[in-house]
This record gives structure tokens, sequence and C-alpha cells, in this order.
């Protein structure tokens, strides 16, 4: 069950510890250290609780608390900061990538998150603050880890979807089933929801860096780093929606070549028994005077025509096959290597 959560840690003994909900008003203004306060329950006590309590900016609480994707953004209220970014939602059951909202306040001696469903990169780096395992010595020094952890999660995803595309290509030219189109489907519906997110996340990233650089140029280049990361990230997915499209251009190919090669056949059945059913249409006349009526030999004669000419049928195609294939070369067809007199050509 989703709750809202808070730690403390002290800045002179560096001992960190759980603050209950009632007692957290007495941690906002404190000198001694710095309060994360975590917020995953977004009701009328908890918007209160950050307009009043923390006394944060009303229209930025409200974009926080709201279920809806908003767009990307830095924005800065005198005594506090306001970033919200976006990530993927692990806990979603669905079939295509979700995504998820962070939204961060940094404030004099405290930092909040709010997200509306569990976020695995939260739930870790708020374990490891709460524990002591990890050390942050202000509030930008946190606000740089969470979004590091929170960024680092979209990987992941990213790499799977490679993994998925490359399946389907091979799938797309081998197997081309609906089954296929679907998941080609719901690949490129998911990298258009990473890129909706990624686009303007990363400008929100250099923004910050750019802002941090005048107080701690150490933190604004890691701030930077973290969004060139971004934009690797959001050049791949770039890639794997490009190759989407590609294979489903390569699935709706194949799938016509396997109908050409269906038509084929039945041409080919269709030309070997239309003249063979002209014969036998022509004998199955009911007139007294065909002369082939009293041969002896007349009815092998006719069926060794019939089978003469279903013969050459065949052979006619398969001979213009052949031919197809001595046009386009030798048996070293598409072949890589290189021939030995081209590379002695180019030594000299």
């Amino acid at each position: 069950m989703m709750e809202n959560r808070a730690a403390f840690v002290n800045s002179e003994s560096n001992l960190t510890v759980r603050v209950n909900m009632e007692e957290i008003a007495q941690f906002v203004d404190s000198d001694a250290g710095l309060l994360w306060l975590d917020v995953s329950v977004h009701d009328e006590t908890t918007s209160d609780l950050l307009t009043k309590t923390f006394d944060l900016h009303t229209q930025a609480v409200h974009d926080s608390l709201q279920t809806e994707i908003q767009t990307a953004r830095y924005q800065q209220y005198g005594d506090h900061e306001f970033v919200l970014a976006h990530g993927i939602n692990y806990a979603s059951e669905s079939e295509l990538v979700e995504i998820a909202e962070l939204g961060i306040f940094i404030g004099r001696n405290f930092v909040v998150t709010t997200h509306a469903v569990d976020l695995l990169s939260i739930d870790q780096v708020f374990d490891e603050f709460s524990t002591g395992a990890v050390v942050a010595s202000d509030p930008e020094s946190l606000t740089f880890l969470i979004l590091d952890r929170f960024m680092s999660h979209i990987r992941p995803t990213v790499d799977h979807m490679s993994d998925v595309i490359d399946d389907l290509e091979e799938a797309a030219i081998n197997n081309p089933q609906p089954l296929v189109l679907a998941g080609l489907l719901r690949l490129k519906r998911s990298a258009l929801r990473i890129n909706r997110a990624m686009a303007r996340q990363t400008e929100v990233l250099h923004s910050i860096g750019s802002a941090k650089k005048n107080s701690d140029f150490e933190l604004g280049v890691s701030f930077q780093d973290l969004a060139t990361r971004a934009t690797r990230t959001f050049e791949i997915n770039n890639v794997l929606r490009e190759r989407a499209d590609s294979a489903m251009t390569i699935y709706q190919g194949t799938l016509a070549l396997k109908q050409n090669e269906t038509m084929k056949v039945l041409a080919i059945i269709t030309a070997i028994f239309l003249p063979l059913s002209l014969l036998a249409g022509i004998y199955g006349m009911n007139f007294v005077n065909i002369p082939e009526l009293k041969l002896e030999w007349g009815y092998f004669a006719v069926l060794g025509v019939m089978l003469a000419f279903a013969i050459s049928v065949i052979w006619w195609v398969w001979l213009r096959q052949r031919i197809s294939v001595w046009k386009l070369g030798s048996k070293g067809l598409f072949s890589l290597k290189v021939p030995i007199d081209h590379v002695r050509k180019r030594k000299r």
C-alpha cells in the first residue's frame, strides 16, 4: 500500500531517522540536517501539507499531484525550485510501455518528491538514504541522486525493446503473421511515448545544470552529464522507432511476396489444367462423327498429348526461373567475399 514517508539526516552526527508525518513540521525549518519527504498519496491533506507547512507554490503543488502526464519542466520560485521529470512505470501490467511522472521540490534544507505510482528507483534511493547507505549533504546533491537513479531505469526498457525489435525483424521476414504486426505496432507506440517524454526532459536537465554551475560547478557538470546520457537514450529510442517503421515495411513486402507466390502456384496449376480441360471438353462432346472415336489407340494418344503438354508447361516455368538466376550472375551472387584479384590490384 502506498503511503507518504519522510526521513531526516542530521548533518552533525550523520544519523538518519524516519520521520512521523505528525511530527514533520518541526523538521521543515530545521538547520540541523536534510529532510526528504516522499509523497505517493495525493489527497487534500497532502496538498495542505505541501502548500502550508512547506510553503510550496500552489500551482506547482497542484501540477505535481495530478495523475495525468504533463510536460517536463524546471521552474524556480524564489526560495524553492520545482522539477517535473518522466521515467518508466514498471508497476504497470500493460503490454505497452507506460510513462511515470516524478515531481521534485528543492528547498533550502529539504527535498519533496511526488509520484502517483510506485517507482522502483525512488524506493531504492529512499531506503539507502533512510538507512545511511548514501549520504547527501544538501538538497541539490540529493536531487541529483534521485534523478540519476530515476533516469538510469529508463535504459533497461530501451535495451529490452532493442532485443524485441531484433526478433520482430526476423519474424517479419520469415513468418509474417498478424501477431508480428501487432508486436511492431506496440513497439512503435511505446517508442513514441518514450520519445514524447524524453524530448523535453533533456532540455530540463541542461537547464538545471546551467543553473547549478553558478553555485556548484561540479554538480552543474554532473547534471549536464546526466542530460548527455538522457540524450543518448533518446537517440537510441529514435533508432528503435525507425527500425519499427522499416520492419513494418518489410512485413508488408514479405506478405505481398508470399501472396504473389501463392497466386503464382495457382496460375501454374491453371496453365496446366486449362488446356487439358479443353481437350477433355472436346472429346466429351456427344457427336457421332468424331474421327478419333474409332481409333484403337486414340485414348492413349490423347492422354500422351495431355501429359506431354503438362510436362512442357512445368519445364518452361522451371527454365524461366533458371534463366533469371543465370542473368544475375554466378553462384557467388550477393557474396561479401572480396575477389583475390581485387585485393592484389589494391596492393599495387
